[in-house]
């Protein structure tokens, strides 16, 4: 299959070997690794079909992303997180795919749904955003926005059927990391909800730019829509992250406003 994968990383001992046992059946994997300090690429050295790419510094995440593009021009990729999971059955999804025929239908984009796993239940809600994650890597790029990236792929796009799990020990093993994490990812967010037009804002950001309700809203969406409490000890964990993400999120954007009214 004429398919190469793509992982970025920084510290992923606990997520990249389950992340690459699901990607035997793929004949290359480029992994950029930013100077790692644990075992991540004495883990990946393992596996004979992944190609080791070392910065002697981290960057960026969307420049490592970009970097991972300018390697494999013209070719159809499959770009994943160290803590992304393929399941079986999307496996076998992949494997049917007639690229081919998608590109003579000016397809060059494949939208895959991304499930947490958290204590080995799925969470099978629609919360996580879908992402394109196989594409014809044709004059794409990759932008930050807010605390996330952005794929800008100018063609059409269709929905795989099945999905991946998104599997990160860290977020449970080392909450000191984790928790800076969401501070540093609510600073970025808080800039780009309260700089961007109200108009181009997506609803739930539109919804941030009046905390405490955005928290209020979260809860009730979760807890009666999304039902999250079926999930067991997996949905309650699930719920306090998000929860304490959107509180600190709050605090952001409140410091924004404050700031913006100094000035």
């Amino acid at each position: 299959m004429n398919l190469t994968v793509c992982i970025p990383t920084f510290n992923e001992e606990l997520n990249i070997k389950k992340c690459l046992d699901k990607l035997k059946w793929v004949k290359k994997i480029y992994l950029l690794d930013g100077n790692s300090k644990d075992k991540t690429v004495e883990i990946a050295k393992k596996f004979k079909n992944t190609k080791i790419i070392k910065l002697k510094k981290n960057i960026d995440y969307t420049k490592k992303l970009n970097m991972l593009l300018s390697f494999n021009k013209n070719k159809w990729v499959l770009v994943l997180d160290a803590d992304y999971v393929l399941t079986d059955k999307l496996i076998n999804e992949i494997k049917k795919i007639n690229f081919k025929k998608l590109e003579k239908e000016k397809i060059f984009g494949l939208k895959i749904k991304i499930y947490n796993k958290i204590f080995g239940k799925i969470i099978e809600e629609n919360i996580y955003p879908k992402k394109i994650l196989i594409f014809k890597n044709k004059n794409c790029f990759y932008k930050k926005i807010g605390h996330s990236e952005k794929l800008f792929l100018n063609s059409k796009i269709i929905e795989l059927s099945e999905y991946v799990n998104h599997e990160n020990l860290n977020d449970i093993l080392n909450f000191s990391k984790w928790k800076n994490n969401q501070i540093k990812y609510s600073i970025n967010e808080s800039y780009k909800i309260c700089n961007l037009s109200f108009i181009k804002l997506r609803i739930q950001d539109k919804i941030r730019r009046f905390p405490p309700l955005n928290i209020i809203i979260l809860f009730l969406y979760l807890i009666f829509l999304k039902k999250i409490f079926w999930y067991g000890k997996a949905g309650f964990f699930y719920l306090f992250q998000r929860m304490y993400y959107e509180t600190i999120l709050s605090f952001s954007i409140f410091k924004n406003y404050i700031k913006n009214f100094k000035t």
